[in-house]
């Protein structure tokens, strides 16, 4: 069984993840014998792609940070409050 604290601190980064071995392979083929035509405009599309999904992953784990704390700040509040 997966760590739940463990999944919301890499949840975010999957897609930048995704994207990077998708642009590894589409840049750079494996055995690529026939030579290809890759066209001008997808690689930097898919160069920058990764960049995109890893800085939305930092806002969301931010985002998920800020959210637990708050939480607990509020679970801590509600226990002073009913003692």
């Amino acid at each position: 069984m997966v760590d739940t604290n463990r999944r919301r601190r890499f949840a975010p980064f999957v897609g930048a993840l995704l994207c990077f071995f998708l642009t590894m392979i589409t840049l750079f083929p494996p055995l690529d014998v026939g030579g290809g035509s890759n066209s001008g405009s997808l690689g930097p599309f898919l160069g920058f792609l990764p960049i995109c999904f890893l800085i939305m992953g930092f806002t969301m784990k931010e985002q998920d940070d800020r959210t637990q704390k708050l939480e607990t700040a509020l679970a801590a509040r509600e226990e002073k409050t009913t003692e």
